[in-house]
C-alpha cells in the first residue's frame, strides 16, 4: 500500500477533537486503510451467525484498487455505472471501485422477476449508464436479462481475478468533494423512481449527523440486515463504520424475514451497540413465535435502536420494549428518526439515550389540519417524535398552499435546508428546480427541498402526519391511510395481516371521494382467513374510528412495494381500478417486502 504513515489517532486530532478522516469517500478508505489495515471492518454472517466472509479496510482497499484499475481502463471515469450485487463483500468493493475510478455508481437491486428487469431498464436509460458491474457467476443470468430489455450497449465487467494483471489508476485523476458519489435511485413509493445525485459532500456531512446523534466511536458495533442498495443500509451501515471507524455485521434481508431471530441472536452474539430498521423490522420480531425465551438473549449492549423509513408506531414501540425487556433491552435504545434520499438519509434525531416522545393528538382536528392535544371522550392519535432536526439542518414547516411558513400547531410540509441535501435528479433539470430550490422569504439565499412529507414541529422536534400525496380528502376533511391502515391492522390482528394499504375510492370515477378502499395482505394462506369477519372488523373499525364509509375490502396476495419495503399505495390503487391484483394464494407474502414489489392479487370482499 503506497499511503503516507504520518496519520494521527482515528478520527482525533492533536488535542483529542473529531477530525474528519478525509475530503472524499476515497480519501476516507485510504486513511482509514492505512491506519488500521488488518482490522476487521465487515463481517457477513450466514444461516447460522458465523461469519462466513469478512473485509478487512486493508482488503477492502486493496481489491477495490485493482477494480478500479479495470474501470479506468474501460474509459468510466465521469460515467455512471450499475452495481447489481447481491448482499456481502462483493457490492462493497465494486462501490468503491467505482468511486476511485472517478464513475458514479448506481447501486440496483438484482432483478429476478419481469417487472424488477423492467424497472432496472428504465434505471439503466435513466441514468444514461455505459457498464453494468456483476459478479462473474452471474453472467449468463444477465446475458439473458438483457435479451428482456437491458440495454445491450452496457460494458459488464466484473472484478479482477486474484493474480490478474490489471492497469492502475492514472495519477492525474483528482476526485473532489463535489463530484457526484453515488446516484441512489428513490424506492418509488409515490411515483417513478428518480437518481438523486449525492456528492461526497453530501456524504461525509450526513455521515457525521450520524455519527453526533448515535453518538458513533470506535467502540461501537453495528449490524445490518437492510439492503445494500438501498440509502439506509448503505449509508448508514457501510459507509458510517468506514468513516468513524468501527466493526459492522451484515446479515442478508431473506434469513432475517425468514426467521428475524436471527437478527436478535446476531446482537446478542456480536454484542452489538448499534442497528435499527423501518417499523415491520420489530413487529417482525414480535409476531413470530420464538425458539427460546427472551431471558436466553442478551440485548444490553443494544444502545441505537434506530426507527425510520416509514410510519412510527407507539405500539410497536410499546410492544417491543415489553417484550425485550427481559433480555435486558432499555427503552431508551430506541432512537426514531426521520430522512430521506434528496437529503441523503438522516435529517431528524435526538441524541442516543434520549426518552422517546409519544403525543396524543385530536384525530379530528388533525385531519382538519390542526394540532390539538387530545381530550377525554376525543378519538386520539398517537404520534411519535422523530426527534429535533440535526444540527446544521434548517427545517421549516410550510403551507402548501401558500409556500410560507404554517402557524404554530398547523400542519404544514416539511422543508429541509443543510450540507447533506442532494445535487438534485439526474436529467431533470425542472423537476430539480421545483423540488430542490424552493424559497422562503425569510430565509434569503438558501434553497429548500421540499420533501413531499407532512408534519409539525412541537418543542423543536419534529412529528410526521403523512405524505402530502397520499392525503385522502372527504368532505373537507384530510384523512392520513398511515392512521386508517394501523386502525384496520389492530381490528384485523387475530389473523395478523402483513401489509395494508388504504386509498380513495373515486366511486368508480366520479372523481370526488366518497370513501377509501382498504387491501390487507396476510402470510396465512386464504383458507385461514375468514374474509366475512376480516371485512367486517375492518369496516367498523374505520367507520367508529373515523365516521368514513369502506367502500371496499380488497385481499391482497402481495401488495406492490418499493425496494425498502414500502407499500407502494399509488402503485395499489392503480392496480386494484384495473383489477391488475392477482387472486393468488397468500403465501410468502411478507417474504417480498425486503424484495421490493412483485405482482400482486385481489380476492374481494363479499359484504
Amino acid at each position: 500500500m503506497n499511503l503516507d504513515r504520518a496519520v494521527s489517532a482515528p478520527g482525533k486530532d492533536a488535542v483529542g477533537h473529531w477530525r474528519s478522516p478525509g475530503r472524499t469517500l476515497v480519501e476516507v478508505l485510504e486513511h482509514r486503510a492505512n491506519l488500521s489495515e488488518e482490522e476487521l471492518l465487515f463481517g457477513f454472517l450466514d444461516s447460522e451467525l458465523r461469519v462466513a466472509q469478512s473485509l478487512t479496510y486493508g482488503s477492502l482497499f486493496s481489491r477495490a484498487t485493482r477494480f478500479a484499475g479495470r474501470l479506468s481502463a474501460s474509459g468510466l471515469a465521469g460515467q455512471c455505472v450499475l452495481l447489481a450485487y447481491p448482499q456481502g463483500p462483493d457490492f462493497v468493493v465494486a462501490f468503491f471501485a467505482a468511486n476511485m475510478a472517478g464513475a458514479i455508481p448506481v447501486p440496483v437491486k438484482v432483478p429476478r422477476r419481469d417487472e424488477e428487469i423492467a424497472r432496472l431498464s428504465r434505471i439503466a436509460l435513466d441514468a444514461g449508464a455505459t457498464a453494468l458491474l456483476i459478479l462473474e457467476k452471474q453472467r449468463s443470468a444477465f446475458e439473458r436479462i438483457v435479451s428482456k430489455g437491458l440495454p445491450g450497449s452496457l460494458q459488464v465487467l466484473c472484478e479482477p481475478a486474484v493474480g490478474e494483471p490489471v492497469p492502475g489508476v492514472p495519477s492525474s485523476l483528482r476526485i473532489s468533494a463535489g463530484d457526484v458519489a453515488l446516484l441512489q435511485y428513490t424506492s418509488g413509493s409515490t411515483g417513478a423512481p428518480k437518481g438523486i445525485q449525492v456528492t461526497h459532500a453530501n456524504l461525509l456531512a450526513n455521515l457525521d449527523f450520524i455519527r453526533t446523534g448515535f453518538e458513533n466511536d470506535n467502540a461501537t458495533i453495528s449490524m445490518s440486515w437492510l439492503p445494500m442498495f438501498h440509502d439506509m443500509g448503505l449509508i448508514g451501515h457501510v459507509l458510517e463504520p468506514l468513516y468513524v471507524g468501527f466493526p459492522a455485521y451484515f446479515l442478508s434481508p431473506a434469513l432475517v424475514v425468514q426467521d428475524p431471530d436471527r437478527w436478535l441472536r446476531a446482537i446478542s452474539r456480536f454484542r452489538v451497540t448499534a442497528t435499527g430498521g423501518p417499523n415491520f423490522g420489530y413487529e417482525l420480531c414480535l409476531r413470530r413465535p420464538r425458539r427460546e425465551d427472551a431471558q436466553a438473549l442478551d440485548l444490553s449492549t443494544w444502545m441505537v435502536a434506530y426507527t425510520a423509513s416509514e410510519p412510527i408506531l407507539a405500539p410497536t414501540i410499546d410492544e417491543f420494549t415489553r417484550r425485550f425487556a427481559p433480555a435486558g433491552f432499555s427503552p431508551r435504545a430506541f432512537y426514531p428518526c426521520y430522512g430521506l434520499a434528496e437529503a441523503t438519509l438522516i435529517v431528524t434525531g435526538g441524541r442516543a439515550d434520549d426518552d422517546v416522545r409519544i403525543v396524543s393528538v385530536d384525530s379530528e382536528q388533525l385531519a382538519h389540519g390542526l394540532v390539538v392535544a387530545s381530550e377525554d371522550g376525543a378519538i386520539a392519535r398517537r404520534l411519535v417524535s422523530s426527534g429535533p432536526p440535526r444540527p446544521g439542518v434548517d427545517l421549516v414547516i410550510v403551507n402548501p398552499d401558500t409556500g410560507l411558513p404554517a402557524e404554530t400547531g398547523h400542519v404544514g410540509e416539511i422543508w429541509v435546508a443543510g450540507p447533506s441535501v442532494a445535487a438534485g435528479y439526474q436529467g431533470k433539470p425542472e423537476e430539480t428546480r421545483k423540488v430542490f430550490g424552493a424559497r422562503l422569504p425569510d430565509h434569503p439565499g438558501i434553497p429548500f427541498l421540499r420533501t413531499g412529507d407532512l408534519g409539525f414541529l412541537d418543542g423543536g422536534q419534529l412529528f410526521v402526519v403523512g405524505r402530502l400525496n397520499d392525503r385522502i380528502i372527504i368532505r373537507g376533511r384530510n384523512l392520513y391511510p398511515e392512521d386508517i391502515e394501523a386502525t384496520v391492522t389492530a381490528a384485523c390482528a387475530e389473523w395478523d395481516p402483513t401489509g395494508c394499504a388504504v386509498f380513495a375510492d373515486d366511486d368508480h370515477g366520479v372523481g370526488a371521494a366518497t370513501g377509501i378502499v382498504v387491501a390487507l395482505e396476510f402470510l396465512l394462506s386464504y383458507g385461514e382467513i375468514n374474509q366475512d369477519e376480516v371485512a367486517s372488523r375492518a369496516r367498523a373499525a374505520v367507520v367508529k374510528t373515523y365516521g368514513v364509509a369502506v367502500g371496499d375490502v380488497a385481499f391482497a396476495a402481495r401488495l406492490p412495494r418499493t425496494s425498502s419495503g414500502k407499500i407502494r399505495r399509488s402503485e395499489s390503487a392503480r392496480r386494484y381500478q384495473s383489477g391488475a391484483l392477482d387472486p393468488a394464494q397468500a403465501t410468502g407474502a411478507q417474504s417480498s417486502a425486503l424484495q421490493g414489489g412483485g405482482d400482486a392479487g385481489v380476492l374481494r370482499s363479499t359484504t
